[in-house]
């Protein structure tokens, strides 16, 4: 569960409906995570760059 509601427009704004669902997910690579990126501040979302090792 996810307080408030809302989260789930942005799943609906940066993905695509399976075409079959039993395949793995297309690699769309840059252009996906520009997408996310663009999109989370307005669901007051703030994606995190992995941890430098």
């Amino acid at each position: 569960m996810i307080r408030p509601a809302g989260l789930e427009k942005f799943f609906e704004e940066v993905s695509e409906p399976a075409e079959d669902p039993s395949a793995p997910p297309p690699d769309h690579g840059q252009e996906v995570i520009e997408k996310i990126l663009a999109a989370a501040p307005k669901y007051g979302l703030e994606i995190l760059p992995p941890p430098q090792q």
